[in-house]
């Protein structure tokens, strides 16, 4: 038995920047049938019935289709995005093999692990990069950042707290209190990924920690710095007190490029945690 891919079922109207998964229709024998979802079998294909309401979009070619594969779709927003991003590195060219469909956008078809896979990938490789760009105020709000975070936000993936957070950061540092305070919400309130908004913020305050740490020890692209021994007391008093000194002895802090400062951190939370130490010395 063979079953022939002739098109699938979505919502394409406001999706131009979205990467999704639909549901395929198919035709077998000379009858054609749609998926009732994205989880399908050949037993439970239905009739295909046109209707103004379904969003049926016919794809220019026919393949075979295996049971169970699904259509991947990208906007046009979506796919000039992604040809530019090195971020995402050897991934932008799979987007350039998909055959162009309606209204502009690309599919593909394949195995349900096999998309998820190429969105787990997209997310990884898209956090790497917006995990950088969150030390650099004028690349995250002029540089790739932006773009990166359009990407991130439109893979179809079920938001985990690693993933708000990352999207918590980037509004902040965009100073998009609106957009945070909604994620802030939408984390505890619907998603309910953390009791309350005072956890929110201790979880969100524990990934800048985080990140700034590894900010500190590696160089912008990540290549890990030549290990150095570790400084005697003396010397370790010696390079405190001059940083002190450079935050706390004149009028201004230096600037970002001579020391960096994690965000949400003041001068007066450093001088704490310059006086915590001391005392632990």
């Amino acid at each position: 038995m063979t079953i022939s891919l002739v098109g699938f079922v979505a919502e394409l109207t406001g999706s131009e920047d979205h990467l999704l998964e639909a549901q395929p229709v198919v035709e077998i024998d000379g009858d054609t049938f749609v998926a009732p979802g994205l989880d399908w079998t050949r037993d439970n294909l239905v009739p295909y019935q046109p209707s103004p309401q379904a969003s049926f979009h016919r794809t220019p070619w026919r393949a075979e289709i295996n049971i169970g594969d699904t259509i991947w779709v990208a906007g046009r927003t979506f796919v000039d995005r992604i040809k530019d991003c090195n971020a995402v590195g050897e991934l932008a060219y799979e987007f350039g093999g998909w055959q162009a469909v309606a209204l502009g956008f690309r599919a593909s078809f394949g195995h349900r692990e096999a998309f998820a896979e190429l969105v787990r990938a997209l997310r990884n490789n898209l956090e790497r990069g917006l995990n950088q760009a969150l030390f650099d105020h004028m690349n995250l709000i002029r540089g790739d950042a932006p773009v990166l975070h359009e990407l991130y936000a439109a893979l179809p993936l079920q938001p985990d707290l690693e993933y708000q957070l990352t999207r918590a950061l980037c509004f902040d540092g965009e100073r998009d209190e609106y957009s945070l305070d909604f994620i802030r919400a939408e984390t505890v309130h619907l998603l309910e990924l953390v009791e309350s908004e005072e956890e929110f913020e201790v979880q969100l305050e524990s990934k800048r920690q985080r990140l700034h740490a590894t900010r500190v020890g590696e160089r912008a692209l990540g290549t890990p710095l030549p290990a150095t021994p570790a400084p005697s007391h003396q010397r370790a008093v010696e390079i405190r007190d001059t940083v002190y000194d450079a935050l706390f002895s004149h009028g201004s802090a230096p600037s970002n490029d001579l020391f960096l400062l994690p965000h949400g951190y003041s001068k007066m939370k450093m001088k704490v945690l310059f006086e915590r130490n001391e005392k632990v010395s």
